[in-house]
């Protein structure tokens, strides 16, 4: 019977240099810190369709801007906890989810933005 090594050992875990981890920690707080802009913005752009007559593009921006902000949130956690638990085990950094996503959204909120000064 032959045992793999690997399924024998338990994966390292290691206390990553602090430093490292504070540099982790500053970019989840980064993340969160967006997510609270693009909540406020989401508020700003809610009483802008109240001050505009209800405008439902503006109000779709705004439901758009609290959307990003709960996704930026949790995704900024996942990202946390997944770098945490590879600097751990010195495994590779893992890509961030939040990149593709997040800019997909900013566009869609600029082009609903360009699209309402064109209108209006």
């Amino acid at each position: 019977m032959n045992i793999q090594p690997s399924a024998i050992e338990p994966e390292k875990d290691e206390e990553p240099d602090y430093r490292f981890t504070l540099a982790n920690e500053r970019t989840f707080l980064a993340w969160i810190r967006t997510a609270l802009a693009t909540l406020a913005a989401g508020l700003v752009f809610d009483q802008l369709a109240d001050y505009f007559g209800g405008s439902k593009l503006i109000e779709g921006l705004s439901v758009l801007m609290m959307c990003m902000t709960i996704s930026m949130a949790l995704l900024a956690y996942r990202h946390w906890s997944q770098v945490q638990k590879a600097m751990r085990r010195s495994a590779p950094l893992p890509r961030s989810p939040m990149l593709s996503p997040l800019t997909s959204m900013v566009v869609a909120a600029a082009i609903s933005c360009i699209l309402y000064v064109v209108v209006k």
